[in-house]
């Protein structure tokens, strides 16, 4: 299975399982990706089976104003709290409960001003990370940045910085025993 990121809110998972008319996939030689809806099954189509944004948007013309019914149709919803902590280790959202809870509680009275101070975590912690968006690296890219210094010759060092700074968009993934999303 491989996780693929669209956008920063809409990743998906695809993987090789059959492809029936009407299920939603990804066609891989397409860049930009192209989600679409499967007539045929194309030897390079990867099946969608989770997404962190519904896909089935049905809008219904009414005599006010046109309503949008979503759906998650047969692809199952990722949170995408989930899929950041598989990817960074961590959840922002996760982070900030924890911390407000570990500090302040939930006391009766205090849940208004408790749920702001979340939002305000989770905001400046995000703000952090996009100051910090070209210099965070895991401990995976450290190794790969490592071993092509070892293999490549020395007036290579740009192609290990830019291997470095070049945004990461597909993962290979796997659910464990609990169920919980996780890369390999």
């Amino acid at each position: 299975m491989k996780l693929i990121r669209l956008s920063k809110t809409h990743y998906i998972i695809v993987d090789d399982s059959q492809i029936e008319k009407g299920d939603w996939v990804l066609p891989i030689n397409n860049t930009p990706y192209r989600l679409k809806k499967a007539i045929d099954k194309l030897p390079s189509d990867k099946k969608i089976t989770h997404s962190t944004i519904p896909l089935d948007i049905e809008t219904i013309p009414s005599e006010t104003a046109n309503i949008k019914k979503v759906s998650w149709g047969n692809i199952k919803h990722i949170p995408l709290s989930e899929v950041e902590e598989a990817i960074n280790g961590y959840s922002v959202e996760k982070m900030a409960h924890k911390i407000r809870m570990d500090k302040w509680g939930d006391e009766i009275g205090q849940g208004i001003k408790n749920s702001c101070r979340e939002e305000g975590i989770i905001e400046g912690f995000k703000a952090h990370q996009q100051l910090v968006k070209d210099k965070v690296f895991t401990e995976e890219d450290v190794r790969i940045a490592i071993a092509m210094a070892r293999t490549l010759p020395n007036d290579t060092g740009t192609q290990i910085i830019q291997s470095l700074t070049t945004s990461k968009t597909e993962w290979d993934v796997e659910f464990d025993e609990q169920g919980k999303l996780k890369l390999i």
